[in-house]
């Protein structure tokens, strides 16, 4: 009787004693596409050399334009984006390193200069502190992104949610909004982006600043597509 109370703690030092074969999820690439249009009104303001506005022509843009993630792995993220629209064509690639606590990136952007009508081509960088997949702030300069109407040409933030897991996520700051001067530099920018189907989010962004004669905004509308 005595000895077959010593079976049960055997039996559990034998099994705590055991290898135990830890299965690891393994790494998975992720692909998304992001197809988008947007519009919005803004002014195409002379400024003398006094800082005062001698003129402001309003200007109306309606662009169109998609973009490609492609995440190899959560740590490395390669963007590629294309638009079309009002007043021209442009065109970016970037590639990030996504860590947990911060993330960098470098590439390029091209297309046309919204105020002088030129080729303007710039670097595209990217910035972030705190978990990408969960709250952040995030630095983007010509992004690879839709278009600047309504996400500006640069923005500067607190983001949630917009890393490698993907979900239902949020950003709002101050961006560079197109014809940006001295006078008028930033405005709002916003973005929320939410699941409608197992695969398909739906985005909405916005930008609102001031102006000399009238505010300046644009809105867009998308969706984010989890490709298999």
């Amino acid at each position: 009787m005595h000895a077959r109370l010593w079976h049960a703690p055997l039996i559990i030092a034998l099994w705590q004693a055991a290898p135990v074969a830890i299965e690891r999820d393994p790494v998975t690439n992720k692909y998304r596409l992001y197809v988008g249009a947007e519009a919005g009104q803004f002014e195409n303001r002379t400024i003398a050399c006094d800082g005062s506005v001698i003129d402001a022509i309003p200007v109306d843009l309606q662009r169109a334009g998609a973009a490609f993630d492609a995440w190899f792995g959560p740590h490395t993220r390669l963007r590629a984006a294309v638009g079309t629209g009002d007043p021209g064509a442009h065109s970016a690639i970037r590639l990030n390193g996504e860590w947990r606590a911060i993330g960098l990136g470098l590439g390029a952007w091209a297309g046309r200069d919204y105020e002088n009508g030129g080729e303007l081509f710039a670097p595209s960088m990217y910035l972030r502190f705190g978990n990408a997949d969960a709250l952040h702030v995030t630095m983007d300069v010509f992004p690879p992104d839709l278009g600047p109407v309504a996400g500006g040409a640069a923005r500067l933030g607190l983001g949630y949610r917009q890393g490698y897991a993907g979900g239902t996520g949020w950003f709002l700051g101050i961006a560079v909004p197109p014809f940006a001067d001295e006078r008028y530099t930033l405005a709002g920018q916003g973005e929320l982006h939410t699941q409608v189907t197992g695969s398909v989010d739906l985005m909405i962004r916005a930008l609102l600043g001031p102006g000399y004669q009238r505010s300046t905004w644009g809105l867009g509308l998308g969706a984010r597509v989890e490709l298999p």
